[in-house]
């Protein structure tokens, strides 16, 4: 029992450092390239979506990094994520949700609203303050 404190504190420091690099990556990467993504919908498959998800591999989906690069760049900003109907659908924007929220994204700041294009892909849009 004594032993599983020191792992727990291991993980807890290792996603504190992967969430710090991946802050440093997406400040150091611009606010220029924000600027152009703005107004940009980032889609994430599913078949993107179908991996073993840990912090680490959710943090390196191209669709979440760019989205969160446009996140990021103005204070007050909101994801729309509009996602596939049926018990599916939401079951998978739901977990994403949870995700972002796991990583820092203020629960307030996501909205969720069925109906993408494709029903097999979630479409993120960054909407930002005025």
């Amino acid at each position: 029992m004594i032993y599983t404190l020191p792992k727990l504190r291991n993980v807890s420091n290792n996603l504190f450092k992967l969430l710090v690099k991946f802050s440093l990556l997406l400040s150091i990467s611009g606010l220029a390239l924000a600027t152009e993504e703005q107004g940009k919908t980032h889609l994430l498959t599913s078949e993107q979506w179908n991996i073993p998800r840990q912090a680490s591999s959710v943090l390196s989906m191209p669709a979440l990094q760019s989205a969160m690069q446009v996140y990021q760049a103005k204070e007050g900003s909101q994801l729309l994520i509009k996602y596939p109907g049926g018990d599916e659908g939401t079951l998978w924007a739901y977990e994403l949700r949870g995700w972002l929220i796991s990583l820092g994204v203020g629960s307030n700041h996501i909205e969720l609203i069925p109906g993408s294009a494709k029903t097999d892909q979630l479409e993120i849009s960054i909407i930002q303050p005025k």
